[in-house]
């Protein structure tokens, strides 16, 4: 093996995107800004930051995350043209459009910042920054300034620059001193406007302090309200600016003549976090936002209370905005989201107007959806939301019934209306448009609630056990695989089944035992329990204790003794796996609701997941992941944890992949073990990121996991590098650490959204990723794997096919497969829109490309006339090519007819061996094989002509032979559904082809037919040896 640092490809898993990360938590203000005729809003995500359009919100892009150790990720932002400057910890950091440009500002010259920086303010060409201990720094930010910088980091990198500007040696880039007063610890700042080169100063103390920026001097000291100044605001009235403090008061200050013209108090002693003034004009409000969520909005010219947005925010308003004459407000605050109000009623009342949402507080769960694209997320901040991997604008959160209407109504926050955070989640996609196809179980509820995807809101019906079942909390759910049932665990054991379109009970499962035997085991659990009545354990009153008895002295109790943890549906409705904490793994008739099966495990279960192919993975709690055969009730696999057990974190989540071949395991650690069933070992133990991992999903399509992390509000996914690189070598068995996505969400906008990833990509590969050491117990494991690793390379030097005839795979990923049946649709979608206009007609003789789609579109080409001017100015030979550039034009047409596969086609025609060509259509591209399959016959059917004939008779023997042969089964099949739906109407028209398609027809079932006869020859012998003859 290589190194431990040196690639990214030696992950099983390589970061890929981040989702639901709308606005960072962590208290940095949004920037508004207007460039031309369009206003964009700039927030932080964490360690990067997005810029969304102020019309629709619609993102426009995300940045790259900045490289730093800092956790708490961006704290401040300013915006200065094309520049985006952040703060993260003590540096402040600097985006031209997309990507970092250059060296943090002070980290040359070591003028930076002592403390961590939380106020950034640009303004001209100067850019303040305020950090915790209230010192202030000024930064030249003009063109000149910026361009030295760029040309200063791309030195340091070894990247070519451009020419050196005359007076970059004199340019003061550092940071400049403030001649600030004393003891004054510097909170905020605003620009009041009209004043050039000042700045306004907020301090811990109340004071204020107006400041000249160019001469680093204090112009006029305000002597302070005896509070901490909290938020500036400038106003649109000249010499006017309001101050927050953190006593809960509002002042208008007249700047010029230091005077108070008169004081707000929306609540006092609950400090102001953000102030805005309404700029259009037409109303003199002020918006003042608090550390309750709250927003007060106030008429400036009675002085009074407006109105009041209660639960603008989750938490603390971080910022508001009001946009360039319009009555729309910005905000932000703690709880990831973004939102605009609009003030267009009558009364003066705001409205939301629209916003961006994801998770306020870090997920606890996540679930692929359906086919892999879209994901089910639930978390602490008791909201259910359903992400869209590639489309940002599709997520939404699921609706909990007019939640905020009724917060509003009774004057309580709305969290305490929503539902308790989800513990346990099941959906099913067959039945998404008739009724509710989600069930989640929820922390401490005794319920079970629906959910419609369809409608994005809760269900009809709320479930619960009947009986005394009913009072216990539901531990675990599930749905079946035909979308008609759920199922419910409760944590006494007890298992129920309920219809979703109606609601209805539709049974439990029950376990049907003798009285001795269940006194056995009420003795074992609780000891002499029981056994304290009159007469004995056999007289009246100990069998009067027992509930469900008959008249042949059976008794009926519940599915499991003690808390149920997994309930797992058959994907063909045959039976329902359970399992719980007393150990037993129990095998259900699905229609009867009786025991077909039981497994002692020997421990308590965890959790648990079912494959379609009737293995079920299991977490026990002696920290080991044991596999079963629930058709047998055989053990077929048990994996350890390596070095000391108790070392190892305790199992929270197992999950087997959709081919049946890898488990997944999460424990309390937060780390992820990958282990490979047949070959019944470890593949990889993977640190995703610097925070654990609380959650984990493995997509149907197994080509992403996605993840949550604590502390962290998003979604994160991870592409799985073996799907997409075949020849990727992996580090076996080792532990890897890997660092977050950098990349993040597109959105469906028109053109897509622009990421700095793709270009910093390159860059991260040798960070992103670290190989650890070998441990002592995985020094022996090495050297076996390199000896198989050589044996697995002798076969591989190998034939090819081992026996003539015999099926052979090409191994493609299923993903390229995909694509190349569906490249049309997806060129399609990826089309860039452009304005379709008539050619203008050209002289037939001259030099045209063709159209595609219609011969009379077809256009002149400048490049190929002039390409064909410079072949005559060379003087080649007459002998070699036609004088006239007619003749020419046609001699090329037809020398491009024998493409590279139609060459190799008629190569092998003759040699009767078509190797070259399976090989060429191997190792070439999606859309090199489209390409080259449409190049195999005419044009148009309509003009088809006796060399197009032959051309298709030489493709479909060349098909035949390769189906007879068996090489690259999938994808000559493949292949050829393509080949097929492109020429089949050209084949009907010619007797000859349409034999030679007979030809086809009956080595194909040829094929098959050997295929199908050994796969039931082999069903039959299986079913015969487990004893399931009627399969």
């Amino acid at each position: 093996f290589r190194d431990a640092s040196s690639t990214r490809a030696m992950a099983l898993f390589a970061p890929y995107r981040a989702l639901g990360l709308v606005n960072a938590q962590r208290g940095c203000a949004l920037v508004v800004k207007r460039r031309g005729t369009e206003t964009f809003v700039t927030v932080s995500a964490e360690d990067a930051f997005a810029v969304y359009d102020a019309r629709k919100l619609t993102l426009v892009f995300r940045s790259a995350r900045f490289a730093t150790s800092d956790a708490r990720g961006i704290g401040a932002m300013a915006v200065r043209k094309d520049y985006t400057f952040c703060a993260i910890g003590r540096e402040i950091r600097c985006a031209k459009r997309l990507a970092e440009c250059c060296e943090g500002l002070g980290r040359d010259d070591g003028s930076g910042h002592d403390a961590r920086v939380t106020t950034l303010h640009a303004f001209g060409r100067h850019l303040a920054s305020v950090d915790e201990n209230g010192a202030v720094k000024m930064w030249d930010i003009d063109d000149d300034a910026m361009r030295a910088r760029e040309r200063a980091w791309a030195v340091g990198r070894g990247e070519p620059t451009g020419p050196e500007g005359e007076s970059d040696s004199e340019l003061e880039l550092g940071a400049r001193a403030m001649e600030m007063p004393r003891a004054f610890a510097a909170t905020t700042v605003c620009h009041p406007d009209g004043y050039v080169d000042k700045l306004l100063f907020g301090s811990s103390d109340g004071r204020l302090a107006l400041m000249n920026v160019r001469a680093g001097k204090l112009v006029h000291e305000f002597a302070g309200w005896g509070s901490a100044v909290t938020a500036l605001e400038n106003s649109p009235a000249t010499d006017v600016v309001a101050v927050g403090l953190a006593d809960g008061r509002v002042l208008l200050v007249n700047v010029l003549e230091d005077k108070v013209l008169f004081t707000l108090t929306p609540e006092r002693g609950v400090k102001v976090t953000a102030l805005a003034f309404r700029t259009d004009d037409q109303d003199d409000v002020l918006c003042v936002g608090d550390e309750t969520g709250r927003v007060t909005v106030w008429d400036l010219e009675k002085r009074s209370l407006r109105t009041l947005i209660v639960q603008c925010h989750e938490g603390p308003v971080v910022s508001l905005k009001f946009l360039d004459g319009q009555p729309v407000m910005v905000s932000s605050g703690f709880d990831n989201t973004l939102k605009e109000w609009i003030f267009d009623r009558e009364d003066g009342d705001a409205r939301l107007l629209r916003f961006r949402a994801g998770h306020s507080k870090p997920p606890t769960s996540v679930s692929f959806y359906g086919e892999g694209k879209k994901l089910l997320a639930a978390g602490s901040d008791r909201t259910l939301r359903f992400f869209h991997a590639f489309r940002d604008q599709q997520n939404i959160e699921l609706s909990q019934k007019n939640v905020s209407k009724r917060a509003k109504k009774i004057g309580v926050a709305e969290e305490e209306l929503k539902l308790s955070p989800v513990t346990k989640m099941a959906w099913g996609e067959l039945r998404e448009r008739d009724w509710a196809n989600v069930v989640t179980a929820h922390e401490g509820s005794n319920k079970a609630y629906t959910w419609r995807i369809s409608k994005g809101a809760l269900g009809e019906h709320i479930l619960q056990c009947p009986k005394n079942d009913g009072k216990c909390e539901v531990k675990s759910v599930a749905i079946s695989a035909c979308g008609n049932f759920a199922f419910l665990g409760a944590a006494n054991g007890a298992i129920h089944r309920f219809n979703l379109q109606s609601g209805a009970h539709r049974g439990a499962f029950e376990r049907v035992l003798d009285a001795d035997e269940v006194m056995r085991t009420k003795k074992k659990k609780n000891g002499n329990e029981g056994y304290n009545f009159p007469g004995g354990k056999r007289s009246f009153w100990a069998l009067a204790n027992q509930t469900g008895g008959n008249a042949e002295g059976k008794l009926r109790v519940a599915a499991h003794d003690g808390e149920v943890t997994c309930i797992q549906a058959h994907c063909a409705n045959r039976s329902v796996v359970t399992a719980g904490v007393d150990g037993m793994i129990r095998v259900w008739k699905f229609s009867e609701l009786k025991i077909d099966l039981e497994i002692d495990v020997g421990c308590g279960v965890r959790c648990g997941h079912l494959h379609e192919d009737s293995l079920l993975v299991v977490g026990c709690a002696d920290k080991h992941v044991r596999v079963y055969d629930t058709m047998t009730g055989k053990r077929v696999r048990t994996f350890k944890p390596r070095g000391q057990e108790n070392e190892a974190g305790d199992i929270t989540s197992v999950h087997i992949s959709e081919n049946g071949k890898w488990i997944f395991v999460l424990d309390t650690t937060g780390t992820i073990r990958v282990y490979d069933i047949p070959a019944a070992r470890l593949i990889q133990h993977m640190i995703l990121g610097a925070d654990k991992v609380t959650a984990m999903s493995f997509s149907p399509r197994m080509d992403f996991l996605a993840t949550v992390h604590e502390n962290r509000v998003g979604l994160y996914l991870w592409v799985n590098m073996p799907m997409f690189d075949y020849d990727t070598k992996l580090a076996y068995g080792r532990k890897v650490s890997i660092a977050l996505p950098r990349k993040h969400a597109e959105s469906d906008a028109d053109g897509g959204v622009r990421d700095a990833s793709e270009e910093t990509n390159k860059e991260s590969n040798d960070t992103d990723v670290y190989i650890h050491p070998f441990e002592e117990d995985e020094e022996e494991e090495h050297r076996n794997l390199q000896e198989l690793e050589e044996y697995f390379k002798e076969m591989a030097t190998g034939p090819k096919q081992i026996a003539p005839g015999m099926i052979t795979l090409a191994m493609m990923p299923q993903t390229q497969i995909e694509m190349l049946l569906n490249l049309e649709t997806v060129q399609a979608k990826s089309k860039v829109k452009t304005d379709d206009k008539e050619p203008e007609l050209a002289p037939f003789f001259l030099p045209t490309a063709a159209a595609s789609d219609d011969v009379r579109r077809s256009v002149f080409d400048p490049a190929r006339e002039s390409e064909l001017n410079a072949k005559d100015d060379t003087g080649d030979d007459d002998s070699k090519a036609p004088k006239s550039r007619i003749l020419r034009q046609g001699a090329d047409l037809a020398g491009a007819s024998a493409t590279p596969l139609l060459t190799l086609i008629l190569r092998g025609e003759r040699s009767e061996d078509y190797t070259e060509a399976l090989e060429f259509l191997k190792n070439a591209s999606i859309h090199v094989v489209d390409a080259e399959l449409r190049s195999l016959g005419p044009w148009d059917h309509k003009f088809m002509s006796e060399d197009d004939v032959k051309t298709l008779r030489s493709a479909i023997k060349f098909f035949t032979a390769a189906i007879a042969s068996g090489m690259y089964y999938e994808m000559v099949n493949a292949q050829l559904n393509v080949f097929l739906n492109v020429h089949t109407t050209a084949i009907m028209q010619s007797s000859a082809l349409v034999d030679e398609c007979h030809a086809l027809r009956e080595a194909m079932h040829k094929s098959y037919s050997r295929i199908d006869d050994l796969f039931n020859e082999i069903r039959c012998t299986l079913s015969f040896h487990i004893g399931d003859a009627g399969v």
